[in-house]
This record gives C-alpha cells, structure tokens and sequence, in this order.
C-alpha cells in the first residue's frame, strides 16, 4: 500500500516539475520549447502511470493467488493491458473483478470460520461444565 502511494507521489512531482519548466518557457514566449516540454513530461508520465498500474496489478493477482481465486480469462480483452515487451496487467476493470473475487472468498473463509465457533463453543461449555461438575463431586468424595 505504501508503494502504491510513493509511487502517485512520485508522478505528481514529476508533473509539478515539467509543469514548472513549462510555465517558465511559456512565461519566455518559447510555445516550441514549451511543446517538447510536454511530450517530455506526458512521456514521463505515462511511464509512472504504467509502473502505477504495475504495481496495482501485481498486488491483486497476489492477493488472488494466495486465496486462490480465479483470474478473469486471458481472453477477456476489458479486463487485461497488454504490454508486449512487459507482458499484461490487469486493467482497472480487471482489478475490480478480482477484488469482487477476493472480497467474496474472504466472506465464505469468514462464514466457514464461524460456523465452527458456532458450534464449538457450546460443546466447549458442556465440557467445562462437565470438568467442574467431576471436581466438585471428587472433592465431595474426598472429604467423606
């Protein structure tokens, strides 16, 4: 989680930092300079943004693997960024059916969790019952 906002922390001092160097172009009457500036700083940004999602999807599949919850299919084009020399993340889109996925899962482990309180804790109750019932019963014995 912390990664996830050192990284749009970055991003926006990148922004801030071209937008300070096009401004001051833009202030010098230089709209050529002021250009590149933004190819530059839309270049540069698209890059943190990619590193951003990167990391959005490495944490979600993760977090699915480790629950083992089924990805959304290789074919499903909305759920997935194809990156040819990165490989593919999920989109947004696919973020989201994931965590649906994973929020779910974590709901029927919870109910399976205490289904077993449920029904533990009363037989666990009988058994002390039992226990100080034994006790007090030896110590009446003991004492005749």
């Amino acid at each position: 989680m912390l990664e996830g906002r050192k990284l749009r922390k970055e991003r926006d001092a990148t922004v801030k930092k071209f937008n300070k160097f096009i401004n001051e172009a833009l202030k010098n009457g230089d709209k050529d300079l002021a250009k590149k500036i933004r190819g530059d700083r839309d270049f540069e940004v698209y890059e943190k943004e990619f590193e951003i999602e990167s990391y959005e999807s490495t944490r979600v599949v993760d977090v699915a693997d480790r629950l083992d919850v089924e990805l959304p299919a290789s074919d499903e084009a909305d759920s997935w960024i194809l990156e040819p020399p990165k490989g593919k993340l999920l989109s947004s889109k696919g973020r989201s059916i994931v965590r649906k996925r994973i929020h779910e899962e974590k709901v029927r482990r919870f109910e399976l969790k205490s289904r077993w309180i449920q029904i533990l804790t009363p037989i666990l109750a009988a058994l002390a019952g039992v226990v100080g019932t034994v006790t007090g019963l030896v110590a009446v014995i003991k004492k005749h």
